[in-house]
């Protein structure tokens, strides 16, 4: 056991959940670090300091917009409507072990400091108004297809229907259509054209997917792009492969801009 073998004056465990009591502080301390773990040698701390934190408090609003505010804690949605999401107050909270008295009385929260009153916050903006004029290139695995797969409806439209966003140019593949034709499974079942597929997921559910993207401004002009994923014929084929893959599951895609 790492802990009976560092054997540190002060310890903090993090994601260790709160109970009022300190049950589980105790329960550690008995039942764990005082048994030695794989020929250590027990240690032992007198002293403990555990405290409530923000995770799985019910914040009394409906936090993610679905018409209503669940407040108890266990029940379906409740970390979606709570401060710090998570499933009941405490979960994933932090417990302090110490050889020496700690000085409870002193101890300060943050627990209700405001992000905005931190110097420096990086708040976010609005993304409905990026800077006027400014040229740029939203690029990533956005895990969102515009057509199929699971993911929240219309997520990924917001990206591909805003203005200020150049989507007409979407790369595509060969190789993705042959994929999609000779796996099968939910792929029969899709909707989107296969060729602008950029990650092989399970053939049962969601399959191939356009997953990932390269998205310019309108002020950018394009010449160019595709995804790197070859048909079998092809001897790059091996670079990416199929199950278990060689390199990724995702593809690589690329776009050619100019001003």
């Amino acid at each position: 056991m790492i802990i009976q073998r560092a054997r540190p004056d002060m310890l903090l465990i993090n994601e260790f959940d709160f109970d009022a009591d300190g049950a589980a502080a105790r329960l550690f301390q008995d039942n764990y670090l005082s048994v030695g773990q794989g020929g250590a040698r027990p240690t032992t701390y007198r002293y403990r300091f555990t405290a409530p934190s923000n995770t799985g408090i019910a914040s009394g609003f409906d936090l993610n917009n679905n018409g209503d505010v669940v407040t108890t804690p266990g029940a379906a949605g409740y970390g979606d409507d709570a401060f710090g999401f998570r499933a009941f107050p405490g979960q994933f909270g932090m417990v302090v072990y110490a050889r020496h008295p700690i000085d409870v009385r002193g101890v300060r929260t943050f627990q209700k400091f405001r992000w905005k009153d931190m110097p420096g916050a990086a708040l976010p903006g609005d993304p409905a108004t990026p800077a006027p004029g400014v040229a740029f290139v939203i690029a990533g695995d956005q895990n969102a297809d515009p057509d199929d797969g699971d993911s929240y409806q219309g997520a990924i439209h917001q990206l591909l229907d805003h203005p200020r966003i150049d989507s007409r140019r979407a790369p595509s593949s060969p190789g993705a259509v042959e994929a999609a034709a000779t796996q099968g499974g939910a792929n029969s079942g899709h909707t989107g054209d296969p060729k602008y597929d950029t990650a092989d997921f399970a053939d049962t559910a969601p399959g191939n997917l356009r997953a990932d993207y390269v998205l310019p401004s309108e002020r950018l002009r394009t010449a160019g792009g595709g995804v790197f994923w070859p048909v079998s014929a092809d001897p790059l084929s091996r670079l990416t492969g199929v199950f278990p893959f060689p390199s990724s599951d995702h593809r690589l895609v690329w776009l050619d801009t100019r001003p």
